[in-house]
């Protein structure tokens, strides 16, 4: 798949959706989740592919919400919550909206448009946006670090701090995901003050940080949410959900901190909101941050459902703890898009798989 992935992106995909046989793709049954990171504020550029790579451009928010609208059901998470507690079947061609991590661009670009084209959205925050403060997210502040200085002197920095060797010839990707695996399971104190040593070992001064929370483009790009901001956007009709306390990988803890960061982030967030918050996204989200262990705990501290970070389409017999959706990313193509949400991408990666499996196993013979 991996293979032909540009050939069915370049060429495939947009042939069909100029003939529009996407339309006719849709399954009847079941209903798709989209995820979003968010919104590049307007003024702001690029700095790297892998730093901004999930968020997209408000023009492409507009136009994607409104073949969502033309072409599908696009459902409220309140109508989710209630087919999910009272089996009440979803319209035919059901989507819903998400969108991760709580990021200020969320409130300031994304609700207005949402607000405008009269959709609600899904949206996980993380239980440091309860705190009154302006902050960034850890993880995000670890990478523009490593942007600003060299690997090599990164990694000294990190051996003194943390303890660990790590390794520099991947590139700074690579690195920044050594980090991550250690570091989760860390509290957010922890981790905060973890970041600071690190900014200081490398000689970043507190200036550098405060352009990214007081810059009004940077602002909106890097910082997160606060209390009030969230309530607000709670007011505005959308609904919040949990992305954990510190958004550790799950999978890489212990079942005593992976419950914590479960349990306790939905109890923050209810105390500050006044309202339930029975959803949760799993933080990265994907097969090797995620495990079985985590869908039981999930269920054990008291969420409706809980949702992956990988791409299919969701059929009857839901696994409401392990819901899967469509992750909308800036290289993402308008066919491309529309490939994901028909469901089409994910069915044809599947017959690849048992294409390779049938080859493979023939082969054993």
């Amino acid at each position: 798949m991996k293979v032909i992935s540009p050939m069915l992106k370049r060429v495939l995909y947009p042939c069909l959706s100029s003939a529009g046989w996407f339309d006719a793709q849709l399954e009847p049954s079941g209903f798709t989740a989209i995820t979003y990171h968010g919104v590049f504020p307007e003024g702001y550029k690029v700095i790297d592919p892998d730093l901004d790579g999930g968020l997209i451009d408000a023009k492409t928010f507009r136009r994607q919400l409104r073949i969502l609208k033309q072409r599908y059901n696009v459902i409220s998470p309140q109508q989710l919550r209630v087919s999910l507690q009272d089996g009440k079947p979803l319209p035919s061609g059901s989507v819903l909206l998400t969108c991760d991590d709580g990021l200020v661009n969320h409130a300031t670009e994304m609700l207005p448009t949402l607000q405008e084209e009269g959709l609600a959205c899904l949206f996980f925050v993380t239980a440091a946006s309860v705190q009154e403060d302006a902050q960034l997210m850890w993880y995000d502040e670890l990478y523009l670090m490593m942007m600003e200085v060299p690997m090599q002197q990164f990694a000294k920095a990190i051996r003194e701090v943390v303890g660990l060797e790590v390794r520099t010839k991947a590139g700074r990707r690579s690195l920044w995901a050594q980090v991550l695996k250690v570091l989760s399971g860390r509290t957010l104190g922890d981790l905060r003050q973890i970041v600071r040593q690190l900014r200081g070992r490398v000689g970043l001064s507190d200036e550098w940080r405060a352009a990214y929370l007081n810059d009004p483009v940077l602002r909106r790009r890097f910082q997160l949410l606060n209390r009030e901001e969230v309530k607000a956007l709670a007011s505005a009709g959308m609904t919040i959900g949990s992305h954990t306390i510190s958004h550790p990988m799950l999978s890489h803890i212990s079942a005593e901190r992976a419950r914590e960061e479960m349990g306790e982030s939905r109890r923050m967030l209810e105390e500050a909101l006044g309202r339930p918050v029975w959803a949760l996204a799993y933080p990265y989200g994907e097969g090797t941050s995620v495990d079985t262990r985590e869908f039981r705990l999930a269920e054990e501290a008291g969420y409706c459902c809980a949702f992956m970070n990988v791409d299919s389409r969701h059929g009857e017999d839901v696994q409401r703890f392990a819901m899967p959706r469509v992750h909308v990313t800036r290289n993402m193509s308008m066919a491309e898009f529309e490939a994901h949400i028909c469901g089409y991408h994910a069915r044809l990666r599947l017959r690849f798989a048992q294409l390779r499996a049938a080859t493979a196993s023939g082969g054993a013979h």
